[in-house]
């Protein structure tokens, strides 16, 4: 499978952006985010990532039914409370 697409994660807000904006090349391409981004398929499951964190959480817990709050452990990823990761 061929990750560089990977690389085009940071172009809106990256370096990768920044050395497009550089070469003029931003104004002659359109680079358009695909949703999902990404779909794993195992024999059980094929679960799809999304960029809208709620339709993510919905997906999850269709695939993965558990008591835990998924929705919470993805805000927690996004903004972590710091005095919890030095405990």
């Amino acid at each position: 499978m061929d990750a560089a697409a990977h690389c085009f994660g940071g172009y809106r807000d990256g370096s990768l952006g920044k050395i497009f904006e550089d070469l003029g090349v931003d104004k002659k391409i359109e680079i358009k985010k695909i949703d999902p981004s990404n779909i794993i398929i195992t024999p059980d499951y094929k679960v799809s990532f999304w960029t809208d964190l709620d339709k993510q959480s919905r997906t999850f817990k269709q695939s993965f039914p558990m008591k835990h709050n998924i929705k919470d452990f993805f805000y927690f990823l996004l903004n972590p409370n710091k005095n919890y990761l030095l405990a």
